[in-house]
């Protein structure tokens, strides 16, 4: 029964090749169209903070100088703990009018000043201590926390790597199956081969993906784990 199903698959493919799909649509070969998968959970070595600070003060010079010793804390902190100061961006610095309750926006007494911070910790045994006292600064209005590995590349490659092997060893299997001999690839994609994807109503991932779960507020302290996910879509010529 196994056989079966497998030798109905590839010869879908060898029948759709023959005409019932445009010419430009697939291989003028026999093929066999598969993915591949591949992950790794590792520990994170970087974390980044985006937070924002802000002053409700209605005097805009006094706004701007409560964020500024504000600011001069947070480079404090990061110096306390043996961080780079210059691990700290400013990004954005915005004064407007803040648009609640109804009040018009352009009311000069509900102006507010923010500021938009992006902090790199390039040492992870250091983000407690870091984390915990700059949630307990005051007018803090934004705060959210990634993790990245500092070797992600290399790991990509690896990635890449497994995830093609895994599609080999699963064409492989299709094709003896089906009484035929893999041969050498003839198309590779790390996002799904769409044409084909589409033809055949496969589903496969995009691509490389790394995916960070959410943190609740309780969590922001921990250092979470990095789960990195590459996919390929491989087609193998049959002999």
């Amino acid at each position: 029964m196994r056989g079966a199903a497998l030798s109905a698959v590839v010869a879908t493919a060898c029948a759709l090749m023959a005409g019932a799909a445009p010419a430009s649509d697939l291989p003028q070969f026999p093929f066999v169209h598969t993915s591949g998968s591949a992950y790794i959970n590792a520990l994170a070595d970087i974390g980044e903070i985006d937070m924002e600070l802000s002053s409700p003060d209605q005097n805009a010079d006094a706004a701007w100088t409560a964020l500024e010793s504000r600011l001069t804390e947070v480079r404090a902190l990061l110096a306390q703990q043996g961080l780079p100061v210059a691990d700290v961006d400013v990004q954005s610095i915005v004064r407007g009018p803040r648009k609640q309750d109804g009040t018009p926006a352009a009311n000069p007494a509900n102006f507010y000043t923010s500021c938009t911070l992006h902090l790199t910790v390039r040492d992870v045994s250091k983000w407690a201590g870091l984390v915990a006292p700059l949630l307990k600064m005051p007018e803090v209005t934004q705060f959210s926390v990634t993790f990245s590995r500092s070797d992600r590349r290399q790991i990509e490659t690896e990635l890449v790597a497994s995830a093609l092997a895994d599609a080999r060893r699963k064409a492989d299997d299709l094709a003896r199956g089906a009484g035929r001999q893999l041969g050498q690839a003839n198309g590779v994609a790390l996002a799904p081969i769409r044409n084909l994807s589409a033809l055949f109503g496969f589903s496969s991932a995009e691509g490389y993906r790394q995916r960070r779960p959410s943190m609740d507020a309780g969590d922001y302290t921990l250092v979470a784990p990095v789960r990195l996910v590459q996919d390929v879509d491989v087609i193998y010529k049959l002999k």
